[in-house]
């Protein structure tokens, strides 16, 4: 019986990290995602993300651009 918990109640899921997964993300790393500054933890979070239909992430990283997703915040400017 899966229970649900309060977070999964407000629409927050935890993902488990299986192999598969990060056989998946590793082979975006190196091809999809190879000349980006994307990590393999971004890698992941993305083919997470497609797999759910998600298109747009609270994040300042504009590399997920590159990816198609939306990113919904802005990184602050460097001071002078």
């Amino acid at each position: 019986m899966h229970r649900r918990n309060e977070s999964s109640a407000r629409g927050i899921e935890v993902v488990e990290l299986t192999t598969d997964l990060v056989s998946e993300g590793i082979a975006a790393y190196s091809g999809e995602f190879l000349y980006t500054r994307l990590s393999l933890q971004d890698c992941i979070s993305i083919l997470v993300m497609r797999q759910r239909g998600i298109s747009e992430a609270l994040t300042a990283d504009r590399e997920f651009t590159l990816a198609g997703v939306d990113v919904l915040m802005q990184a602050p400017s460097a001071r002078r």
